[in-house]
């Protein structure tokens, strides 16, 4: 999988220039360029890339938060990305409970 890892990467950050890439996304991308590999392994593939990402200073790890009041459940203000501010190993690990 480690020769896929620049593909997946590069994939990722592509998409990253248009909007946030969700977990999902990363999974995706891993999946993409290792359609035999097992669940367990594309867990842990998904995991290194993000890894690697984040600490090579190329994407941040967070979440969008609703800003405004949300009547009915439509944000008046939009959502806004709010960057997380755990340690790496942390935020890993809270990622890899999802």
């Amino acid at each position: 999988m480690v020769d896929s890892r620049e593909q997946v990467r590069r994939g990722l950050l592509l998409d990253a220039l248009e909007d946030p890439v969700y977990l999902n996304g990363v999974d995706w991308h891993v999946r993409q360029h290792n359609p035999s590999a097992s669940s367990a392994a594309v867990q842990r593939e998904t995991l290194d890339v993000i890894r690697s990402l984040i600490s090579d200073g190329l994407c941040r790890l967070g979440g969008e938060v609703v800003i405004g009041p949300h009547p009915y459940g439509v944000a008046s203000q939009g959502e806004q990305f709010v960057g997380w501010r755990d340690s790496l190993d942390k935020a890993m690990h809270k990622i890899s409970k999802v």
